[in-house]
């Protein structure tokens, strides 16, 4: 199977600083698609030296954007990655010969490992990371949802054995720059669920992610590291909840005041 049969698929926004080693970690494939959501930044700059096709977008969803791109590709397959991800040659080469041999699967999970703060996290809930990031272009998409944004796969779904590289926190700016945002989307997510947020998920819930992810999950091993993670885990988990409650106050000031007028 030829490499125009794989076409790469990155959403980005203000990714300057990574999207020109993310590109090159593809550039073995077919044709790389970047999908850019307005940088403000030389993100559309960096990604057409580096051969991309780039195509702006009023999107904000990775979800979405992503689906735009898949609606662009010419390859039979996709491989969608972010922009601060790496694919290793170990796994472009495992890539190209599972497609060219399927079997019965129209899709593949992809192992994943993340560095944070300069170190690979091997531990802290992190080491089965996996994610379904390639599959037939005509059998899957995207399902916008505000975290943790999945594949509808029509079919079968494989597993590489080679793993993807994430480097996304790389700094505390980065750390906090990322809860502010996925803690918002989460806030909305809890609130559309129906779920509560009062007073005993703020105080209960945030002690129970850190002894979780810290000691259950065994971040204790990561050193420093587990319990930055931990930590962090547990303010994400707060901030969360905090931010439902606030939104759902301020959606019932709204309809008083409706009901009042």
């Amino acid at each position: 199977m030829s490499a125009p049969d794989v076409t790469v698929i990155v959403p980005t926004r203000n990714a300057a600083r990574s999207i020109g080693e993310c590109l090159a970690s593809v550039s073995g494939f077919g044709e790389a698609i970047v999908i850019d959501a307005e940088s403000e930044d030389d993100t559309g700059r960096i990604a057409a030296a580096h051969g991309a096709r780039v195509v702006a977008s009023s999107e904000r969803s990775p979800a979405r954007q992503r689906n735009e791109g898949i609606a662009l590709a010419r390859g039979a397959w996709v491989l969608c990655v972010d922009a601060d991800e790496r694919v290793p040659e170990a796994l472009r080469e495992e890539i190209r010969s599972r497609i060219a041999d399927p079997g019965r699967h129209v899709g593949f999970f992809i192992p994943r490992v993340t560095w944070y703060l300069g170190r690979r996290i091997r531990h802290s809930g992190w080491q089965s990371d996996r994610v379904l990031r390639l599959f037939r272009r005509d059998r899957g998409a995207w399902r916008d949802e505000a975290l943790h944004e999945r594949v509808a796969l029509d079919g079968s779904a494989g597993l590489l054995a080679n793993a993807l590289e994430h480097r996304s926190y790389e700094t505390l700016a980065d750390v906090l720059e990322k809860l502010d945002r996925y803690t918002t989307w989460g806030a909305r997510e809890i609130l559309r669920s129906g779920r509560r947020a009062g007073p005993w998920q703020i105080v209960v819930h945030p002690p129970v992610r850190f002894i979780k992810t810290y000691l259950l999950k065994g971040g204790f091993r990561d050193g420093a590291h587990g319990a930055a993670i931990a930590a962090f885990s547990a303010y994400y988990v707060l901030l969360r909840y905090a931010k439902a409650w606030e939104m759902r106050l301020a959606a019932s000031g709204a309809t008083r005041r409706e009901i009042e007028a």
